[in-house]
C-alpha cells in the first residue's frame, strides 16, 4: 500500500509541476510579446521609450520562452504560492516590481477579483532566495480597470519597473509593462502598491 500511496503523492506532484512550467512559459511568452506590441502601438515616441524606459533585451535574456528556469523569480513565485493555494486563483493579477537599494528586493502582489466588487491582496517578497508573505487583505473595495485603460504616462509616479500581468486561471490574458515614472494614478496599481510599501502610502485614497 504505501508505493501505490507515494506513486499517488508523486502523479499529484508531477502534474502541479506540470501546470506551473505550462503557466509560467505562458506568463513569459505573453510578457514579451505584449511589450513589443506596447512600444509599436502605444507610445508617441518609441525610440525615446525603448531608450528611458524598457529595457527590452534585458527582459528578453530574463524570460524564458523555450525551458523553465527553476531559480528565477516567476518560477520560484509560482512554486510557492501553489504550496500555499493549492487550487491557485481563478481570477487576478499579479504586479511585479523590484525596488533598488544596498539590497535588491523583488515584490510580487496577486490581487484576485471576486464576484462582489472587491479583491484580496496577496503580498510577497524574494528574500535570499526564498519567497516569504508581506502580509494579506481581504475583502478589499477597488475598482479594477482593464490593463489596456491604463494608459502609459511620462510624467508617471513610480520609481521602479513595473510589470501588471491579467490571468484566468492558467490563461495568461495580458502584460502590461510601465517603467520608471510611467505608471499613471487613479488606477488600482498604486492603491494596491500604497497597502505594502511606504514610497506609494500617499496614493492609497
Amino acid at each position: 500500500m504505501r508505493w501505490i500511496f507515494a506513486l499517488l503523492i508523486s502523479t499529484t506532484l508531477y502534474g502541479q509541476s506540470s501546470s506551473l512550467d505550462e503557466i509560467n512559459i505562458k506568463w513569459n511568452k505573453r510578457t514579451l510579446s505584449d511589450m513589443a506590441a506596447q512600444l509599436k502601438s502605444e507610445i508617441n515616441d518609441p525610440k525615446l521609450y525603448y531608450r528611458d524606459s524598457i529595457n527590452y533585451s534585458t527582459y528578453l535574456e530574463m524570460l524564458s520562452v523555450d525551458s523553465i528556469d527553476e531559480i528565477s523569480d516567476r518560477f520560484t513565485f509560482l512554486k510557492h504560492v501553489s504550496l500555499f493555494y493549492p487550487d491557485f486563483f481563478n481570477d487576478y493579477y499579479v504586479i511585479e516590481l523590484t525596488k533598488l537599494g544596498e539590497l535588491l528586493r523583488t515584490f510580487k502582489f496577486i490581487v484576485e477579483v471576486n464576484a462582489n466588487n472587491t479583491v484580496n491582496v496577496y503580498g510577497f517578497w524574494r528574500v535570499a532566495g526564498d519567497w516569504e508573505s508581506v502580509g494579506i487583505s481581504k475583502g478589499i473595495k477597488l475598482e479594477i480597470r482593464g490593463l489596456n485603460e491604463i494608459l502609459v504616462d511620462t510624467k508617471g509616479l513610480n520609481m521602479e519597473d513595473i510589470i501588471v500581468t491579467q490571468f484566468k486561471g492558467d490563461n495568461v490574458l495580458l502584460s502590461k509593462y510601465f517603467g520608471v515614472f510611467a505608471l499613471p494614478g487613479g488606477n488600482f496599481i498604486p492603491k494596491v502598491l500604497s497597502m505594502y510599501l511606504s514610497s506609494y502610502e500617499r496614493y492609497n485614497n
